[in-house]
Formats: structure tokens, C-alpha cells, sequence
């Protein structure tokens, strides 16, 4: 189940690419339904994982750990499908390249906890694999803030429009609040590995 949670989050990651490649703002708005329903997915699976937890008698992990995981697997996909509506809504006029960039780093990211979740059943005896991922997503995470930084400064150095600054600085924030909650998943995953090691 973690890893079906994964995987939806690899597909939205892939939609949320076509979504900042898309010029027709009629398209958009179709990938953002799309979005939605990832989104939809993903309440699901995470539904079926607690019920699961609440009816199973022994746990590969602690239940609390298992439940914390998926909630943060899910906030990255609620964080990823609420920057999808931003940007649909919003409509900036002067991102593309930058969102571009964002996609991409958020694309690596979510294949990352892919892997960490493709190797969690084998990690308390080989945990190699997913410390790789997790320190993927540090340097996943630093060139995210880098990203934000050098587009906060972009926009408040060359945008002259209040209005285009005001959208172009809130999408950077869910930008930079989808990495970050990627990043949280893979500080929880080495604590996992500690306790169970």
C-alpha cells in the first residue's frame, strides 16, 4: 500500500509536468482535474492503510510510524495538486522557465520516495538503497531553496505589476512547500532506520 501511495505520487508528479508545459489554458484546466484525482486516489489509499493498521495484528513497522509516512507521502501529493490549482488559477505570465525547473526537481523527488518505498521491505537488512534516496532528497531539497531564492529575487528585481508579484511569489511558496515535505519524508525514513537498525 505504501508503495501504490508512491507510485500515485509518481504519476501526479508526471501530469504536474504537463500541466507547466502546457500554453492552452483550456488544457490546463483538464491536467489540473487530472491533478484532482490523483489527489482523490491518494485520500484513498491512505484511508485503506489506516484501516488496515486498525485490523492488522502485527506491523512490519510501529503503526504510528507506518501512519506518519503515508500522511507525509499524502501531503506531498495535496501540497503538488494545491500548486497545480494555484498556477491554473493564477495564470503567472512570467514563470515558465522557472516552473519548469520546479517540475523537475519535484519529478526526482517523488521517483526518489519511490525507491524508498520500492526498498522498505527489505531495509532493516540492507538499507543502502534508501539512504541513497534519502540523500537525494537533501540535495533535492538545497537546490529547491536555490531555485526560490533565485526566483524571489528575480521577481522583486525585474516584475514592475503588485498583481504578478503577488501570484508569482504565492506559487514559489507551494513550490518550495512540496519540496520541503518531500525532504520531511526522508528525515522520518533515517529515523525508521535508526530505530530498527
Amino acid at each position: 500500500m505504501i508503495q501504490a501511495i508512491a507510485d500515485n505520487l509518481v504519476g501526479a508528479s508526471s501530469t504536474f509536468k504537463t500541466l507547466v508545459h502546457s500554453h492552452d489554458i483550456n488544457e490546463a484546466r483538464t491536467v489540473k482535474t487530472q491533478m484532482k484525482e490523483f489527489e482523490l486516489r491518494g485520500d484513498d489509499l491512505l484511508n485503506k492503510v489506516q484501516f488496515e493498521l486498525n485490523n492488522t495484528f502485527i506491523t512490519p513497522f510501529d503503526r504510528e510510524d507506518i501512519q506518519t509516512l503515508c500522511e507525509h507521502l499524502d501531503n506531498v501529493l495535496d501540497a503538488l495538486n494545491s500548486l497545480s490549482k494555484r498556477i491554473v488559477l493564477y495564470q503567472p505570465s512570467t514563470m515558465q522557465q522557472h516552473l519548469e525547473s520546479a517540475s523537475l526537481i519535484i519529478s526526482n523527488c517523488c521517483l526518489n520516495l519511490q525507491i524508498i518505498a520500492q526498498n522498505l521491505k527489505t531495509v532493516q537488512k540492507n538499507p543502502k538503497e534508501v539512504l541513497e534516496a534519502c540523500k537525494n532528497l537533501h540535495a533535492l531539497e538545497q537546490q529547491g531553496d536555490d531555485l526560490y531564492d533565485a526566483t524571489t529575487a528575480r521577481i522583486f528585481s525585474e516584475e514592475t505589476d503588485a498583481v504578478e508579484i503577488i501570484k508569482d511569489k504565492g506559487i514559489m511558496s507551494y513550490v518550495e512547500g512540496c519540496i520541503d515535505e518531500t525532504y520531511t519524508v526522508s528525515k522520518l525514513v533515517k529515523t525508521m532506520i535508526v530505530k530498527y537498525a
